[in-house]
């Protein structure tokens, strides 16, 4: 559960960035995608339940999702035995 939380919190995010980097409001996206503004916001901050509503946004903006893995910041210590 926690990790669905955390890819719609990241995506929310990115969507946002590419909305304010293009200079766009919401009210905008709103009349374009057919979403309301609530919708809109709520999936922002990655609080929306539903992932149809996300594609309609993607869709918006002509994008496509892209996982991929990357490593994780923890760094990985050995400890080595004294002599």
């Amino acid at each position: 559960m926690f990790l669905k939380k955390q890819i719609k919190r990241q995506l929310g995010e990115i969507l946002r960035e590419y909305r304010c980097s293009h200079h766009l409001t919401i009210s905008t996206i709103s009349k374009q995608s057919g979403l309301n503004c609530q919708q809109i916001d709520t999936l922002e901050i990655g609080s929306l339940k539903t992932w149809n509503i996300y594609e309609k946004l993607l869709n918006c903006y002509n994008k496509r999702i892209k996982i991929e893995l990357i490593e994780d910041r923890k760094e990985i210590t050995v400890e080595r035995e004294s002599s």
